[in-house]
């Protein structure tokens, strides 16, 4: 009975999800953000609530795609499931609810930067995890540029 009642209380949050889903706009590189302050997106249509930097390519596109995947395997939750070598997807899973939120990161060799979203499936806040997995992220490959001579 418990089970029931926790995934009804859970059925509000879901459904302002993906209403916010909706409003996504994808012009150049990844999608926007919905309205809901659970995302971030360096698209350029998106909204300075929401807008974070793409990493920027220095050197080698493949080679920072390269730093990207692994530090994408260096973070706890977090699964590869698409990868075509300009484009990857993950799936982040938390520890505690094992909530699910979706990466996207698009390489865009004309502009030197790999585009960045990250957004939560369910749920209307995110308490910022979103925005400080791609800052994580950033970091890694920088460190990673550093450490390679």
């Amino acid at each position: 009975m418990q089970t029931n009642s926790r995934r009804l209380a859970l059925l509000p949050a879901f459904l302002l999800g993906l209403a916010a889903q909706a409003s996504e706009q994808t012009v150049e590189g990844v999608p926007t953000c919905p309205s809901s302050p659970n995302c971030v997106s360096s698209n350029p249509l998106t909204d300075d609530d929401h807008h974070v930097l793409p990493f920027r390519i220095e050197g080698s596109p493949t080679a920072n795609m390269d730093k990207l995947r692994q530090a994408l395997l260096t973070e706890a939750g977090v699964s590869i499931v698409e990868d075509t070598g300009t484009v990857i997807r993950a799936l982040a899973t938390s520890k505690l609810f094992h909530f699910v939120d979706d990466l996207v990161f698009q390489l865009d060799p004309e502009k030197r930067v790999i585009q960045v979203r990250s957004a939560s499936r369910v749920g209307y806040w995110d308490m910022g995890v979103n925005r400080k997995r791609i800052e994580t992220l950033r970091q890694k490959m920088a460190q990673s540029s550093l450490a390679k001579p």
